[in-house]
């Protein structure tokens, strides 16, 4: 082969070379978009899933509350213990106390601030299946725009929400008690300084009253005592800033909860959540009877929703292979 020949078959050889080169290359490319793609919508039908699998634990746990309602006799106090949240941190904080002290804490956000600045916390909270209960430091008509729209970002993702609005003492009027019986709140705190009271009110409503600490108040001690004299109803809610500032120490949290906790041994109180609490006072003045005809009629209808739920579900997971 001449000269002139040889350089035409290197010019091919290279020719053939780039083009499987490029060949080679399209080819990755296109596995690892259809590869990004697939994950893509794997990422998207497990979101899906989980947000009907969260709605079916909802449904199972109100199923629980009320179930264990039947046999509610009105015999012991109520205690709830809260923590009013601001930062990621504080959330890692109600992780550790509520493990060592074995209880279910409720997660109390103000929503002065609208949805933007809490809806992290929202997230956070409602992955880890912690209920989940509103207050504002001064609740007001524009406040309740804010408080609307957090509603329905909690309803959106699923999340276990309280019935009952934390409504501090300073904004306690009728207007407000409307504006949020308006928004679909079943129930408001309502502050007592003496005895701590519940109960239902004429239209139905649930109440109970409620201990803000933002401080060492002595008096709280007083007041657990007094609830579970009275057999009444009760939210403990720490202020987490006043937590990280030391207004309220750890050992000043510890002690309360191990007072709650004692009391809960000799049986004067039981720590409950907001949902068990508004399921006991509203079922306070009906018969054992009444309540268990209620949960099973309440329970046929919502079997029903979780059979098509999980068949959603199963769909869905279907479709990922």
């Amino acid at each position: 082969m001449n000269g002139k020949g040889l350089v035409i078959r290197n010019v091919i050889l290279i020719a053939v070379c780039v083009l499987l080169a490029a060949l080679l290359a399209g080819m990755m490319y296109l596995s690892e978009q259809s590869d990004k793609e697939r994950k893509e919508v794997a990422e998207e039908l497990q979101a899906q899933a989980k947000q009907y699998e969260r709605e079916i634990a909802e449904i199972r746990s109100n199923l629980s509350q009320m179930e264990k309602s039947i046999t509610y006799s009105g015999d012991m106090a109520e205690a709830m213990v809260g923590f009013v949240v601001s930062k990621e941190a504080d959330l890692d904080y109600i992780k550790t106390v509520s493990e060592e002290f074995d209880f279910e804490p409720v997660v109390i956000v103000d929503c002065t601030e609208g949805l933007s600045d809490v809806r992290d916390l929202l997230d956070t909270a409602c992955d880890a299946r912690w209920e989940i209960m509103l207050t504002a430091s001064s609740f007001s008509e524009n406040v309740n725009s804010d408080v609307v729209e957090i509603l329905s970002y909690i309803k959106d993702i699923g999340a276990r929400s309280a019935d009952v609005f934390l409504l501090r003492n300073d904004s306690y009027t009728n207007k407000n008690v409307q504006l949020l019986i308006d928004d679909g709140f079943v129930g408001y705190t309502k502050y007592n300084q003496s005895t701590p009271m519940a109960g239902v009110t004429d239209e139905g409503y649930v109440y109970f009253d409620y201990s803000y600490l933002q401080s060492m108040q002595t008096s709280v001690s007083d007041r657990l005592y007094s609830l579970c004299a009275n057999k009444t109803a009760l939210i403990v809610a720490f202020d987490m800033d006043a937590v990280n500032s030391g207004s309220v120490t750890d050992d000043y949290v510890a002690a309360l909860l191990e007072r709650l906790g004692d009391y809960a041994t000799e049986g004067q109180c039981r720590i409950a959540s907001v949902e068990e609490v508004v399921i006991e006072l509203s079922s306070a003045n009906k018969t054992e009877e009444e309540r268990r005809a209620e949960y099973e009629e309440y329970a046929a209808q919502q079997q029903v929703r979780i059979d098509e739920l999980e068949e959603i579900v199963r769909e869905i997971y279907s479709q990922m292979g």
